[in-house]
């Protein structure tokens, strides 16, 4: 009996899934090599949380409100004007070089929203940087 001999054909890695991960790998260093975490950091901003009680007294904190015509009250004065001299000037004057004095804005929501960025660059410019923004609850759906 005569055995044929089968010659074993020659076995190749699949090099598909290599160049893919390959292809990753410049992807995710090109991304991480561009992309800037740090752009928004020249203020340092509170996020608004909803709580029961307040943190702090409310004479320890100095409160910026803006009605829907963007109208600047601050400490429970009106503002001559809306320019950002004049709300750089009133907050340099109520903040007395405390810079980690906290800020609170308060925008009716139907505030430009350039009034609420004027504010914001006002505070800046002073020194403040302990800002946040007052929210309200929503109602419930039920009642």
């Amino acid at each position: 009996m005569k055995f044929r001999y089968h010659r074993s054909q020659d076995v190749e890695p699949d090099i598909a899934p290599i160049n893919l991960i390959d292809t990753m790998l410049v992807l995710l260093l090109f991304f991480m090599s561009t992309t800037t975490f740090d752009q928004y950091r020249a203020l340092k901003i509170k996020l608004p949380e909803a709580e029961t009680q307040a943190k702090e007294s409310r004479q320890d904190r100095l409160e910026v409100i803006i009605d829907g015509a963007g109208n600047y009250v601050v400490a429970k004065q009106a503002l001559a004007d809306n320019r950002l001299e004049t709300l750089r000037a009133v907050l340099a004057q109520q903040a007395a070089g405390d810079p980690s004095q906290p800020l609170i804005i308060s925008a009716d929501a139907t505030t430009p929203y350039q009034a609420v960025i004027k504010a914001m660059d006002a505070a800046s410019q002073v020194g403040l940087v302990n800002i946040s923004f007052a929210t309200e609850l929503p109602l419930s759906a039920g009642g």
